[in-house]
């Protein structure tokens, strides 16, 4: 197992691209309650490295772009998958409590992508425990964004 420190300010890495080339491809799933795909959070830098990494990315979120006060455009996360290599899959809410989603059919979602690896951000929601107990063959991440 190699640790490959990024740095999302300027794509660069600690190993020789020739690295990139010769490792196995990873089917990889990012959950995140909101996204913006013109916005500069860093869900969007992760999103945007599968240029260089050239796994498959799936990108799992909501419709509700209340957060940044716009309407949801289809358009831009076509032009968004386009361009980065992710594939963008716009769930709808089960239901909404303060700021945190919760998905319907999130679950049977990620069992159909069969991921390597489940990136969940935002704030402390619990989905994770969830996953840990139905979990197979993956590795869950958990970026929480709340102090506790």
């Amino acid at each position: 197992m190699k640790v490959v420190q990024i740095n999302t300010m300027t794509n660069k890495t600690n190993l020789k691209s020739s690295y990139y080339n010769k490792r196995k491809k990873h089917v990889v799933v990012h959950v995140e309650d909101y996204f913006d795909p013109s916005a500069g959070y860093q869900i969007n830098e992760l999103l945007m490295l599968n240029i260089k990494y050239q796994d498959e990315v799936h990108l799992i979120t909501s419709t509700d772009m209340s957060p940044f006060h716009k309407d949801y455009d289809e358009q831009k996360d076509i032009e968004f998958s386009k361009k980065y290599n992710v594939i963008v899959h716009r769930l709808e809410k089960f239901f909404k409590f303060s700021y945190r989603i919760y998905f319907r059919g999130l679950f049977k979602k990620i069992k159909n992508i069969n991921p390597d690896l489940v990136f969940l951000h935002s704030i402390g929601d619990f989905k994770d425990l969830v996953l840990w107990k139905k979990k197979k063959d993956y590795i869950i991440v958990r970026d929480c964004h709340m102090s506790w």
